[in-house]
């Protein structure tokens, strides 16, 4: 059976989905299996995946074909519905073939809030709950890892998500992104007591010898740091804000360890270093400068940053000076490529670790 990984952030443009298209291209290209879920309603990771990020955000003329293309397929709200209604599911996933790999996709929806709503309203049906929804959800999750290597779920920010709290509670692990601006350690700072309510509120819902419900076994995993590096850029007032924006990052990230750790909910240092054996703990990596003009050619050429090739880039921008091997875009894209092997390689091996 597989592991399942969330990946949360509090705060938009933290890379998520990004990272997680890159992963499981990456897994993919090992032989892999994975299970995508878009569980974030605005789509991200559906159109990365598709390979028509560029077509939905910048072409209002090819909208009706990409919402077509994506009504062919299995959705997050429908796939949801099925489980905990016990209907039969009638749409195939969308699938990408790899080599020996595969990636298959639940898509994402913006109808994704019915969902929401119908489990407010369980919630709110008085002090004693039906409990069974809490067991078809685990469901849910867990049943598809018979067929998968890992599954990886990209949720929305919102910390008010009662769907962000069930697919944290249900899965293997967490993933915590952190992008280099101030903002979003302040998110950073807030997640202990964003993750303290959700386990608050679906406590209540855990499995126990007498009944089935969310099995509460998630360990948090690590942080993984994107733009890292654009701090240092110019030196003198760069470095020192740098230094400044890392030493914030350390305390904040040690304080949701911490607590995670104290909760039952987070891998030890050894874990850790066992599975991603060149990361201090518990800095999963440092992913590198994604500059944006490389990330727009990415999304119009329908590929994951990791697979634009020299050739892409100047057929995509002339302009472009992509052979200097010393120069900005290349070093970008060698130290992501890098980033991305060595986390596809370290995820190999928790795919064939025990459960938590």
């Amino acid at each position: 059976m597989g592991q399942s990984i969330t990946f949360y952030s509090p705060v938009n443009h933290s890379g998520q989905t990004t990272l997680i298209q890159g992963l499981a291209h990456s897994l993919a290209d090992r032989g892999r299996k994975v299970l995508l879920f878009d569980a974030n309603p605005q789509m991200g990771l559906t159109a990365l995946i598709h390979g028509l990020a560029a077509e939905a955000d910048y072409s209002s003329e090819n909208n009706v074909a990409w919402l077509k293309e994506i009504q062919k397929y299995l959705t997050i709200t429908e796939y949801l519905n099925g489980c905990l209604r016990n209907h039969k599911l009638q749409k195939p996933l969308f699938q990408l073939k790899l080599g020996a790999g595969q990636i298959d996709l639940i898509s994402g929806d913006l109808g994704l809030f019915h969902v929401e709503a119908d489990l407010i309203k369980i919630f709110k049906s008085g002090p004693s709950p039906d409990a069974q929804f809490a067991a078809r959800f685990q469901y849910a999750i867990s049943e598809p890892l018979k067929a998968y290597d890992l599954m990886l779920i990209d949720t929305a920010t919102d910390a008010g998500s009662l769907l962000n709290a069930l697919f944290l509670t249900a899965g293997d692990y967490l993933v915590t992104p952190v992008s280099s601006t101030f903002f979003s350690l302040k998110g950073l700072s807030l997640m202990p007591e964003i993750f303290k309510t959700w386990l608050s509120l679906l406590r209540p819902f855990k499995t126990t010898p007498q009944a089935k419900g969310l099995e509460f076994k998630f360990q948090f995993l690590g942080y993984v740091l994107g733009l890292a590096e654009r701090f240092y850029a110019g030196g003198g007032s760069g470095e020192d804000r740098a230094k400044d924006w890392f030493a914030q990052f350390n305390l904040e990230a040690e304080k949701f360890y911490n607590y995670l750790a104290h909760s039952g909910h987070a891998v030890d240092k050894p874990k850790f270093q066992t599975i991603f054996p060149d990361s201090f703990p518990f800095v999963i990596s440092s992913g590198g400068d994604f500059i944006s003009k490389l990330n727009l050619l990415s999304e119009k050429e329908g590929l994951p940053f990791l697979k634009l090739s020299r050739e892409n880039c100047e057929v995509l921008d002339e302009g472009l000076n992509i052979q200097n091997n010393f120069g900005s875009y290349v070093q970008s894209m060698d130290k992501i490529i890098k980033s991305y092997i060595y986390m596809a390689h370290s995820l190999c091996r928790l795919a064939d670790s025990p459960k938590p």
